[in-house]
């Protein structure tokens, strides 16, 4: 889970590092830092990253739990234990707001190693590079629609659930 602050930040957005960034939920009841460049960012395809989203696909920032401090609204925020439909070892604590139901953060809580989650989409402002998408997990489930992201990794080698081989390959398609 990300760290909690009883009280906002009185910074200015505009007086912010390059390397720091803002977020909030669609009411902005929950509010959040992140503090550097995300460790990677993730397109999943998988169902339920898909219907958790409300969209065909999620994308994620993956960051240190200690480089994400929310700010506002951490009595908002409500956990959604996903136990994955895919590989049932596979579970996601899902983060979102009681008010308006924006998905904010996730975690894996088999792996107290893995990074927090951050849905792309509740940053705000302007993104960089550090934000394009470097991975793409689940391709098997892309919609039919959709092109592979130029540039991003199926490799789910370094994804932190306890995925098998045979996951792995069930979940890729040929590009």
């Amino acid at each position: 889970m990300p760290g909690r602050s009883s009280k906002a930040s009185s910074s200015d957005p505009r007086k912010m590092s390059p390397t720091e960034h803002k977020g909030a939920c669609l009411c902005k009841g929950v509010q959040y830092t992140l503090a550097g460049e995300p460790q990677t960012v993730v397109i999943c395809h998988c169902p339920d990253c898909a219907a958790s989203g409300g969209s065909g696909f999620s994308v994620n920032a993956w960051y240190a739990k200690e480089n994400v401090q929310v700010t506002a609204g951490a009595d908002l925020l409500r956990t959604y234990e996903d136990i994955g439909r895919l590989t049932p070892d596979n579970t996601v604590l899902r983060e979102f707001c009681s008010i308006c139901g924006s998905n904010v953060f996730g975690t894996a809580p088999q792996r107290p190693e893995s990074p927090v989650f951050v849905a792309v989409g509740t940053v705000i402002g302007d993104l960089g590079p550090e934000f394009t998408p470097k991975k793409e997990f689940y391709c098997l489930f892309r919609d039919k629609w959709m092109h592979p992201v130029d540039g991003a990794s199926s490799d789910l080698s370094d994804i932190p659930f306890p995925l098998t081989k045979a996951t792995w390959r069930e979940t890729e398609t040929t590009s």
